[in-house]
């Protein structure tokens, strides 16, 4: 891979974080709420990343 593409690449990883809380986060708590399911965001941030682990 090269440098450039790479960067470009570590850049994106580095904003998928914000853009999960920013974005993911109130849709993600909607449909909780409609389905009257009761999460706390931190547990709903634990099973977006949870993927990850």
């Amino acid at each position: 891979m090269d440098k450039k593409r790479a960067f470009k690449q570590h850049w994106q990883e580095r904003y998928v974080n914000k853009a999960m809380e920013r974005i993911g986060l109130p849709i993600t708590q909607q449909y909780y709420n409609s389905q009257g399911i009761v999460k706390s965001n931190s547990a709903i941030l634990k099973s977006m990343y949870g993927f990850i682990n």
